[in-house]
């Protein structure tokens, strides 16, 4: 399935393949900036017409291609406020084969807080999707939506309405802080969220954002999704991005061309959310929109009408993308582990984190590699946690090499995190070794009170040799002796 987004600023189109765990995975990514958005009577012009019916004849071809069987296209807030919608979606049609659904503002909001809510688990929060010519708004609380809505607060709109085809100054630049702090509802009828509650965003102006904070801090991984930005960073990067003119941030990677002249509105707005809000910090999130039409998509056939209400993404919610597929005899194993008080709390959930991807480990080539394609992967885990995780699967094939990857991320990994690390890498080895042979394990005393693996064989021959040496390196690091006992 593919997901094509024609946005203000750019269109773009994602392809998902179909996981066995019932999940969806991106596999192909294009995007193109159009700006549809620039136009100042309403009217989307022909050359931007035209440019956009190339786009979407690419994203045909490339789907074909791809053997995608079905193709979604949605359209948000330039073609909304288009006063020739019709006549460019007849064109599109036409020249395509598409028929694109405008989304309304609400359907927007919806959409694009599904998506994120599908992949991160904070159950009240106030969303924002701050785009090129909108920003839609979710409150929630406990996974109910107390308020969604669209305003015309996009980067895009504002830079046009604010500096026009110039850079900003610090009139144009007070004069839009005021402005957006006027047209943001107000607390009170975005309604009670209480203490709990946090701020999640998504949009091309936020992760910008995100990566120039984190040069600016040095952090050491290279994912936006879960991560978090305080305000007082935002703030200190708005001090710094507001003093530049446009062609400098051209030149800055984290920004580039295609960001310049818009992120000094996207960052302002941000800012002026914050403290609108009284929020001291923003959780990133990567995935939005496209992840929330293909979630309703595969899971609701009322889909097709495009229809879309707040129970659909409850509903959605109580069974996300993000939850845990762990295989039964891996759980087994770690729970066996954990009832013995062989496991703490925390190192339980590091295994049933890492569990997860541990067929991963069936194309493991070298650990940078890996860990940075199990690392991008969306993820409702925080980030040390899903470091973690993944240090332990490489650990279990590389030792060496993980160590090195361990000290590059000293900022993240304390002293105590790497001894967990070695004690759950041999685990996990074992874990693996249960899956391919479909064996079971469980831990057991003896009457002298030492321990020993019990491993009982299904169908499949055992590699005794293999799995009593696997069962004898986690005695090690467990500092005691392991007796193996295999079960026919």
């Amino acid at each position: 399935m593919a997901i094509i987004d024609m946005g203000s600023n750019s269109v773009k189109m994602v392809c998902y393949s179909a996981h066995r765990t019932g999940t969806y995975r991106p596999y192909h990514r294009e995007s193109f900036r159009v700006r549809l958005d620039e136009y100042n009577d309403g009217v989307i012009r022909e050359p931007l017409i035209n440019r956009l019916i190339d786009v979407l004849l690419l994203f045909r071809n490339i789907a074909t291609h791809e053997d995608v069987d079905k193709i979604l296209p949605v359209a948000t807030s330039a073609l909304r406020s288009a006063h020739n919608q019709k006549s460019v979606l007849s064109r599109i049609y036409d020249k395509t084969g598409f028929k694109v659904n405008v989304l309304s503002g609400n359907s927007e909001a919806l959409y694009s807080y599904a998506g994120a809510a599908d992949h991160l688990n904070i159950p009240s929060c106030m969303f924002f999707d701050l785009g090129g010519g909108s920003i839609e708004l979710v409150s929630s609380r406990n996974h109910t939506i107390i308020k969604a809505l669209s305003v015309p607060l996009g980067a895009l709109v504002l830079t046009r309405k604010f500096a026009g085809k110039d850079d900003f100054n610090n009139e144009t630049i007070h004069n839009l802080r005021q402005y957006v702090r006027e047209n943001l509802p107000s607390t009170n009828s975005m309604g009670l969220l209480g203490n709990d509650a946090s701020l999640v965003g998504v949009g091309g102006a936020l992760r910008t954002v995100a990566k120039y904070v984190q040069a600016h801090v040095g952090y050491p991984l290279k994912k936006l999704h879960n991560y978090s930005m305080s305000a007082s960073s935002i703030n200190a990067a708005a001090s710094d991005i507001l003093s530049k003119d446009v062609s400098d941030l051209a030149g800055i990677y984290e920004i580039g061309r295609g960001r310049a002249d818009i992120i000094k509105a996207g960052i302002v707005t941000i800012s002026e959310i914050l403290s609108k809000y009284n929020f001291e910090k923003v959780h990133v999130c990567s995935t939005g929109l496209r992840e929330g039409v293909l979630a309703m998509a595969t899971r609701y056939a009322e889909f097709d009408n495009m229809f879309i209400s707040p129970y659909h993404v409850r509903e959605l919610i109580r069974a996300p993308s993000g939850t845990l597929h762990i295989p039964p005899l891996v759980l087994g194993v770690i729970n066996s582990f954990k009832s013995s008080n062989l496991l703490y709390d925390e190192e339980s959930l590091i295994l049933q984190s890492a569990a997860i991807n541990l067929e991963l480990l069936r194309a493991f080539r070298d650990a940078d590699d890996f860990l940075y394609r199990v690392m991008d992967m969306p993820s409702t885990f925080s980030h040390r946690r899903q470091l973690l995780a993944s240090l332990c699967l490489t650990y279990s094939k590389k030792p060496k090499r993980t160590k090195l990857l361990i000290k590059k991320y000293s900022s993240i990994i304390t002293k105590f995190d790497e001894q967990m690390i070695k004690k759950l890498a041999p685990i996990l080895e074992l874990c693996d070794l249960l899956i391919t042979t479909n064996a079971n394990a469980y831990v057991q005393f003896d009457d002298n009170n030492k321990m020993l693996i019990a491993i009982k064989r299904n169908q499949r021959e055992l590699p005794y040799i293999i799995l009593a040496q696997t069962c004898q390196g986690i005695g090690e690091v467990l500092n005691t002796e392991i007796n193996t006992k295999f079960i026919l």
